[in-house]
Parts: structure tokens; sequence; C-alpha cells
């Protein structure tokens, strides 16, 4: 990327001087994309480790039973082959036979998923002389009740400025933090440390960016942390056991009970079992791939779905979506909403988008077509990769005989490792005392293959849960829509609207439309009624402002950029975009009052002219929509 940017500035092309000032920001973004797909591949890396390490135990008890349990079929077939047992005999001698062979499979050490949370939380504060305040504590009784800010004592009161509600934001963060707690635990996999981590690190950036309005301390800090850990804590719990219950041996043996009865009358009564091994084969070890493939795939084409379609142009920048988002705001005058996107930006945003995502995904049975063109996909990759391996490397086939299957599976294995994983011990299970020969056994693979198809076909034209395949998706669309829309999640140090530049590394911060800070739940502490002024308009002015930024000394708006130099404010004091923003608070001024428990604004009388037809062209204007 750095190398074609350098060659595109290269050019002689004339229009290439108009983005000259670009440059530096172009090159830090690709910086910070760099950085950010590292560390986001390294902690995947980490997690794929970890939850193998954590199989590799379920695998090994389990090969261990199999060998027994495998041992104990033979050894009863060959006490029953010369008795003439009739098939409920035979069972009753299976079900005692499997009985004791697997009453003693143990089952998986449950972690104490409160203390690795506990103990991240503790790493978190090591430099900060706060582990007194983390000891004795259980984990898993925090957190139940609503949380509750101490005392006012936090907060030092400014004279003629605003304070904000320390209680209204410690409920945000927690929020917030429950939405992404909830996003980890959906998945099918196991708890890993980073997650807390991450944890974490989202409750610093929200802190970070609030420290200026809600001078929350130490002992807020601590609190705040714990409760949300002690919320997370019970969660990833509940995940840990769903996980181990469904790698559990005993559960994972069971499934193959069955298979294993029908592969024990087969031998007694020397049947040819070639088309139900063949199926078998498909169904334990080949189906799980596939599903895996297409869940893995689906994510990326959802996403590419909805940015190539109709509705391409609302994903096609930050700030035609925020004009989009807002627009839709204004038209549907629900109040409700312009609290959830003014007060939790990044929850309104991700809901939006996942509500967005599921209307276009039931259009036409958009989703059900994204599953068969997958599914189509890898089921074809497969039919050739079994066709290719029942050849050896000359190309002449494989010679027909029963140890050949072993071969032909290797060899699909080898041709299809890019694509999916087929499981050694699934393999084994299936294919034992296979009495087969290889011909044939392929044969019957690529018809049991077809009936897969048309089977999985079905089961996509019949069920379409669009919520449980979105939330089972190991790349996400709604998570990869929303970073292309979200920017660099920073706020306004005045009237906190979101950040509207890409990446995370940009020299200067800027949002088209700036807001009353009322909105904000910014209000005067004398007369406790909402700030009505927006930071456009200081800038502009004499007014001053002070905070714990400026140690509580007073500072002229427009040298705001002593304080924030990363942030690019327009001084205009006749600005029209926010015309929309002036209607939004003359049309809800005593409804935002009564939520942020304060007083309306005192909103000048222009403002009240200002109809919602000027305030819709106030956004066009804003975001340059023709």
């Amino acid at each position: 990327m750095k190398e074609k940017l350098s060659k595109y500035y290269k050019r002689k092309d004339r229009r290439v001087n108009l983005i000259e000032k670009y440059k530096t920001d172009f090159f830090n973004s690709i910086n910070s994309l760099t950085n950010e797909i590292k560390q986001s591949a390294c902690t995947k890396l980490d997690c794929v480790l970890e939850l193998k390490i954590g199989l590799k135990k379920a695998q090994d008890i389990q090969k261990e039973y199999r060998g027994e349990i495998e041992e104990r079929v033979m050894k009863l077939l060959s006490d029953c082959k010369d008795s003439k047992l009739s098939d409920n005999q035979l069972k009753q001698e299976f079900e005692k036979m499997w009985t004791q062979a697997t009453e003693t499979v143990p089952p998986l050490k449950e972690r104490d998923i409160p203390a690795c949370v506990l103990n991240q939380l503790r790493k978190h504060f090591s430099n900060r002389n706060v582990n007194e305040k983390l000891q004795n504590i259980e984990l898993r009784e925090i957190g139940k009740d609503q949380f509750k800010t101490r005392s006012d004592s936090f907060m030092e009161k400014v004279q003629y400025w605003w304070k904000g509600d320390l209680q209204h934001f410690a409920d945000s963060v927690i929020q917030t933090s429950k939405q992404f707690v909830l996003e980890k635990t959906k998945t099918n996999g196991d708890y890993h440390e980073s997650f807390t981590r991450d944890l974490l690190e989202k409750i610093d950036e929200s802190l970070k960016q609030n420290v200026t309005r809600y001078k929350p301390n130490t002992q807020f800090e601590v609190d705040l942390k714990l409760h949300i850990c002690g919320i997370a804590a019970r969660e990833f719990l509940k995940m840990h056991r769903r996980f181990m219950s469904g790698n559990d041996p005993r559960i994972q043996l069971e499934k193959y009970k069955t298979q294993y009865f029908s592969d024990f009358l087969d031998l007694y009564e020397k049947k040819d079992h070639c088309q139900r091994k063949a199926t078998d084969f498909i169904r334990c070890c080949i189906r799980p791939a596939v599903e895996e493939y297409i869940n893995r795939s689906l994510g990326i084409h959802i996403v590419d779905e909805i940015v190539t379609s109709s509705a391409s142009a609302e994903y096609s920048s930050r700030s035609y979506f925020q004009y989009n988002i807002q627009k839709e705001l204004l038209q549907k005058e629900d109040f409700e909403n312009f609290v959830k996107y003014t007060c939790n930006y990044e929850i309104y945003v991700k809901n939006w988008i996942f509500q967005h995502i599921q209307q276009k995904m039931s259009e036409d049975k958009t989703l059900c077509r994204l599953k068969n063109e997958n599914l189509l996909v890898i089921v074809e990759r497969i039919k050739k990769a079994t066709e290719q391996a029942s050849k050896g490397k000359n190309g002449v086939p494989l010679p027909d005989t029963k140890e050949s299957i072993t071969q032909l599976i290797n060899n699909m294995r080898k041709y299809l490792i890019k694509d999916i994983s087929i499981s050694v011990e699934a393999e084994k299970t299936t294919l034992f005392q296979i009495q087969s020969t290889c011909h044939t056994f392929t044969k019957s693979l690529i018809k049991s293959l077809s009936e897969l198809k048309e089977q999985l076909q079905e089961e996509f034209s019949n069920s379409e849960d669009i919520i449980e395949t979105l939330n089972r998706l190991p790349n996400k669309p709604q998570d990869e829509l929303f970073k292309r829309v979200f920017g660099c999640g920073q706020q306004c140090p005045f009237c906190k609207v979101p950040c509207e530049a890409g990446g995370k590394e940009h020299e200067q911060h800027h949002a088209a439309v700036h807001r009353p800070q009322g909105l904000g739940m910014v209000r005067y502490i004398d007369t406790e009624k909402l700030v009505e002024t927006l930071c456009t308009t200081d800038v502009h002015s004499e007014r001053e402002f002070s905070n714990t930024d400026t140690k509580e000394e007073w500072h002229p708006y427009k040298d705001y950029r002593v304080y924030y130099p990363d942030w690019h404010i327009p001084p205009d004091s006749t600005i029209q975009a926010s015309d929309y923003w002036k209607f939004v608070l003359v049309q809800y001024n005593d409804r935002f009052a009564q939520e942020y428990k304060a007083k309306p604004a005192d909103v000048p009388e222009a403002w009240r002219r200002i109809t919602k037809e000027q305030a819709l062209k106030g956004l066009k204007d804003a975001f340059n929509i023709k």
C-alpha cells in the first residue's frame, strides 16, 4: 500500500497536488491499519492456540476410550459369533458393553473463570497501588445489583460552567461493556484472557475521553471496573461451561454409539456396509468442516453483498453514513433514539447496522443464497479433491484394496488443506473396521457428498434464523461495517460529537456538524439549565472555558488548541450546518432536560423558527450531499 501510494504521488497528474496536504494522513492510516492487523492476528492466534490446547486434552481422553471401545466391540463380536442371537439380544449385549467401557470416562476440568478475570484485573491495576482493594473479593457476587456512585465528592463543581452526571456516565460505560461481553460470548469458542484485557482497555478509552467532564477518581474507576468484571465473569463462565459441555469426551463418544452398534451388527451379520460408512464419514468428518467453511466465508460475503448492493452508498464513507443515520433520526421523530444516539453512540450505531444487515439478508432470501453459493464452492472442491485423491502420484488409480482407503483420505487432506480441516479422530472412528475396497468407497463417498449438498440446501431454505447465524459467525459482518463508519472513537472535548476521520492515526480530529452542548448532558452549575451554545460558535467568541485540562483556570475558547491541538473545530458564528441540532434541541428541550435531570436550555428565539426542512438542508450542506 505504501509503495502504491508513493507511486501515486510521483505522478505528473495535475490533480495530485490538490491532495498533497493529505499525504501524511494517508501514510499514517496505512501504519495504523498495519498495527491493527498485526495486533488482531496475534490475538486470534493466541486464542486459537489456547483453544487447541484445551481441545487436545478432550481429544486425548476420547482417543484413549475410543481404543478401549473398539477392543471391546471386537471381543464382543468374537464372544457372540458362534451364538445365534436376535437383534434385540445383540443390542442388550452391546448396551452392557458400552456402559462398562464408558463409565470411567473422566469429565474435563472446569477452569475458575472468575478467578482468571480477577487476576487480569489485578494485573491491570498492578502499578496503581490499589491491589489491597482487590483482595478477598468474590467476583461471582459482584455486579448483581445496580451500580451506584459513592458520592459527589469525585466531581468538582465549577461555577458558571457545566457539570456532568457521573451516574449517567457509569451507566453508559456499563451498557457498552455488556454489549462487548455479549458479542464475545455469543460465539461457540472458549474464554480467553484477551477478552478481559480488551474489555478493560475499552473502559479505559471511555474514562480517558470523559475525564474532563466527569473527573472520576481512582476509587470510582476501581468500583466501576470491579462491577463490570463481575458481570463479565459470570457471562464468561457460562461461555466456558457451554464449551466444556460441547467438547466433553463422554458426550463426544456418545455421538458415535449408534455407529459402533451398526458396525457391530454389520460385522456380526457379515453385511456390506460401504455406503453406510461413506455416509457416516460425510456426516461426521465432512459436514462439520463444510459448515465451518461456510460460516468462515459467510461474514465476508455478507459485507461484500451489502457494500455492492443498493445500500452501498450508506457505507461508502463515514460522512455519508453520519448524514444518513441523522436524516433517519429526524424523519422518525423518536426522542428515545435521539437520546441513544447522543449518549450511547457506539451501541446505537452497532444496533443500527445489525438491524440493517438483518433487513438486507431477509430480502429475497439473500442469506440463503449466500450460504448456497459458499456450499456449492466447497462441495465442488471436495468432489474434485476426492477424484484427485483416488489417484497416485502418476495419475494411476490407487490399488483397489481396503488399505488404500487410508491413503485416499490422507490425499484428500492434502488437497483440501487450504479450505477445510478433516478431524483425524472422527475419521478413525467412522472408518473403524471398514471392509470395503477403495474404488467402491470412493464412489459411495461422492454419492454421499451429493446427498449432503441437497440436505444442507434444504436446511438453508427451511431455516432462516438470521440473528442466530450472524451471532455465531467468526467474522461478524456487523463489526466489519462498524469499523468502516465509526471513525477513531474520539469525541469533541466540548459537545462530545464523534470524530469522523478514519483510522486511529490522523493529525486532526474533526466533525462536520457540532451540537449544542446541552445535548451531551452539559448544564450550567448555577442555573442547572442545559447549555445551549455550540462549540463552533464559542471558538469564534470571547467566551472562556474551565475544566481539569486547564487546571480549573479560565481559558479563551478561541485558543482551545492550546489544550486540544489535535482537534479542528471550525470557528463560525453563523454556521447553518448545526440547524439540525438546533432544531432537535428546540423540539425536545423539555424532554432532554427531564432525561438529564436538568432545566430546559434558554434557546435563542431565532432557533424556534428553524423548520424541519431547514434542519435537513443544513445537514445536507454540512455533509456536501447533493
